[in-house]
C-alpha cells in the first residue's frame, strides 16, 4: 500500500469520525432538548421550598415549530422560573416535576401556551392532553390583506436583497427630495416589525414604482426583470393602495397596546384601560362612517396621482341554486360599497372577535377588582368578582382591607412590582398568617400567567451566554451564569462584600471553578 493511499484513508477515517462525532452531538441535543436551567443550587432550594409552602402554582409552556431551535417548557413560581430538560411526552415530563416539588395538579390556576405544533396539536399536543384545543381554520381569509402583507415582504426581499437595488431607490429618493424611510421585513410575531414594514411601503410609495421601473430597465437578469414587472403590477393596483391605508393605522395602534402591555413594570389598572380603548377604537373606525371615508378618500387620492386604475365592479348572475328570487340577493354596484362589504367590514369584525377572545371581560374585570383591592380601595363589585374567581370571603377580605389601609408602611401603587411588594411585605413578620384572605387573594392571582413573553426572554438571554466560544463549558457552570444574566435584578443585590469574605474562608480546592 502506497503512502498516497494510506493519506487517503487516514482522511476518509478523519471524515467519518468528525462525521460520527456531529451526529452524536445532536443526538445528544435532541435527546435532552433543553438542559439550560436557570438557577444555582442554591436558588433551586428556595424554588422547592416556596413551591412547598404555597397553595397554587403556574404552569407556562414556551416552544418553537423551528426544528433547529430547542424545545423549552417551564415551570414557575411567583417571580423565579425553571427550565425543565424534556423528553418525548412533555405532558408526562411536566406531571413529573408536578410530583417533584410535592403539588399536584388541582393547585394548578391557568396554564398558557404559544401556537407551536407541539404544544397546541390537536391530536399529540400538550394543549390538547390539558383539554384546551385551539381551532385553527385552513382557508385563508381577507385575501386582500393577505396579499398585500405577501407583496411587502416581497417587497422588502426584492429592494434589500442587492446593493444595486438599494442604491437605485435611494437615487430615486435624493431626485424627489424625500427623505427614504428604511424598509423593515415582516415577521410572524412581532407587531412592531408588521407596522413599521407597512409604514415605510406607506411613506416609500411614490418612490418605489420609479425605483422598480429604473431596476427593470436596467437589469440583464431576466428573473429579476420578471420579479420586478410582478412587484410593480401588484403595487400599483387598488387592493394594495386600500390595504396599505386601512392595516397602517391599526398595526400602529395595535403596536401602542403591545408595546404597553410587555413593560416590565406594568400597571394594572392602566392596561385595562388601555385594552378597552383599543377596543373602542376599532369599534368606532367600524362604526364611524366617515372613519372608511377618508380611508376610501386617501386610497383614490394616491391613485389618481399615481395613474393607478380603479376597477369597476364585476357583475355577478344571480345564483339560481340558492334562491331564485334574484331581488333577495345582494350585489354591490360600486366600489365604494364592495370594498365597504367585503373588505372593510370583515376585518375589523374579524379583529374585534379576536380582541375580545383574547381579553375577555371577565378577565380584565379580575384585573380591574386586584388593583383596587391593591390600592385598598375595592368597591362591592370588586369583592364579588374577587370571591367568585379566588373563593374569598367578602366580611373577612373587607374587614383586612380596612385594618391595612389604616397602616402606614404599605406598598403603594397598583403596577405589578407592588403586588411582589406586598408580598414581601406580608411575609415579613408572619403577616400573612394575619391578613390571610388578601395574601390568599394576590397570590392566586399573581401566578396565573399571562404570556409567554418572560420565557421567551429567558431563552433570548440563553443564545448571548452560550456562545460558541462558549460551547464546552460545564452544565452548571452554564446555568450559574444564565441565572446571573437573567435575573439581573437579584445579581444587583447581591452584597461584593459577603461574597469577598465567603471566598476567604474556602479552601484552594473549593476555590476552583469548574469549566
Amino acid at each position: 500500500m502506497g503512502g498516497a493511499e494510506k493519506l487517503r484513508i487516514k482522511i476518509n477515517r478523519k471524515k467519518e469520525t468528525e462525521q460520527l462525532r456531529g451526529s452524536l452531538d445532536n443526538f445528544i441535543v435532541k435527546k435532552q432538548r433543553t438542559t439550560e436551567i436557570i438557577s444555582s443550587t442554591a436558588s433551586s432550594e428556595k424554588v422547592e421550598n416556596s413551591l412547598n409552602n404555597t397553595t397554587s402554582s403556574k404552569i407556562s409552556n414556551f416552544d418553537t415549530s423551528d426544528d433547529n431551535k430547542k424545545d423549552n417548557d417551564t415551570f414557575c413560581n411567583d417571580q423565579t422560573n425553571i427550565l425543565l430538560p424534556l423528553d418525548n411526552n412533555i405532558f408526562n415530563t411536566l406531571s413529573d416535576v408536578v410530583t417533584n416539588y410535592n403539588t399536584s395538579w388541582s393547585s394548578v390556576l391557568a396554564v398558557c401556551f404559544d401556537g407551536a405544533s407541539t404544544m397546541s396539536g390537536k391530536i399529540s399536543g400538550v394543549q390538547a392532553r390539558y383539554s384546551i384545543s385551539k381551532k385553527t381554520e385552513k382557508k385563508i381569509k381577507h385575501r386582500i390583506v393577505f396579499d398585500f402583507l405577501g407583496t411587502v415582504q416581497f417587497l422588502y426581499n426584492f429592494i434589500e436583497g442587492s446593493p444595486i437595488r438599494h442604491a437605485t431607490l435611494e437615487k430615486i429618493s435624493k431626485e424627489s427630495c424625500i427623505k427614504l424611510k428604511t424598509l423593515k421585513s415582516l415577521s410572524n410575531t412581532k407587531w412592531a416589525c408588521r407596522a413599521e414594514a407597512v409604514s415605510a411601503v406607506q411613506e416609500n410609495f411614490s418612490m418605489l414604482v420609479p425605483a422598480i421601473d429604473e431596476i427593470c430597465e436596467n437589469t440583464q437578469v431576466p428573473d429579476v426583470r420578471a420579479k420586478g414587472l410582478g412587484l410593480k403590477y401588484q403595487l400599483k393596483s387598488f387592493n394594495f393602495v386600500f390595504a396599505m391605508n386601512l392595516m397602517e393605522p391599526i398595526f400602529r395602534a395595535v403596536l401602542k397596546v403591545s408595546a404597553s402591555l410587555q413593560a416590565p413594570v406594568l400597571d394594572l389598572l392602566a392596561a385595562v384601560e388601555i385594552v378597552k380603548g383599543l377596543k373602542k377604537f376599532l369599534s368606532k373606525m367600524r362604526n364611524d362612517q366617515q372613519e372608511y371615508d377618508n380611508i376610501y378618500q386617501t386610497t383614490i387620492d394616491i391613485c389618481n396621482k399615481n395613474k393607478i386604475d380603479i376597477p369597476e365592479v364585476l357583475k355577478r348572475k344571480v345564483a339560481r341554486k340558492i334562491d331564485d328570487n334574484g331581488e333577495s340577493q345582494f350585489f354591490s354596484e360600486t366600489k365604494y360599497d364592495e370594498i365597504r362589504i367585503n373588505v372593510f367590514y370583515p376585518i375589523l369584525d374579524d379583529l374585534l372577535g379576536k380582541i375580545d377572545n383574547r381579553f375577555l371581560d371577565s378577565t380584565l374585570e379580575v384585573i380591574t377588582s386586584v388593583g383596587n383591592l391593591i390600592k385598598l380601595q375595592p368597591t362591592i363589585e370588586d369583592y364579588s368578582v374577587i370571591k367568585t374567581f379566588f373563593n374569598i370571603l367578602n366580611k373577612d377580605l373587607d374587614s383586612e382591607v380596612k385594618i391595612l389601609a389604616s397602616i402606614k408602611d404599605i406598598p403603594i401603587g397598583t403596577c405589578t412590582h407592588t403586588i411582589y411588594k406586598w408580598l414581601d411585605w406580608l411575609m415579613a413578620s408572619n403577616r400573612k398568617n394575619i391578613f390571610t384572605n388578601f395574601y390568599e387573594a394576590i397570590t392566586k392571582f399573581v401566578v396565573i400567567p399571562v404570556t409567554s413573553c418572560g420565557c421567551e426572554r429567558a431563552f433570548s438571554k440563553l443564545s448571548i451566554v452560550k456562545s460558541k466560544l462558549r460551547s464546552t463549558m460545564s452544565q452548571e457552570r452554564l446555568e450559574s451564569l444564565l441565572f446571573l444574566f437573567v435575573e439581573q435584578e437579584m445579581t444587583k443585590s447581591v452584597d461584593f462584600n459577603t461574597v469577598i469574605e465567603e471566598f476567604k474562608v474556602l479552601s484552594p480546592v473549593e476555590r476552583r471553578l469548574p469549566l
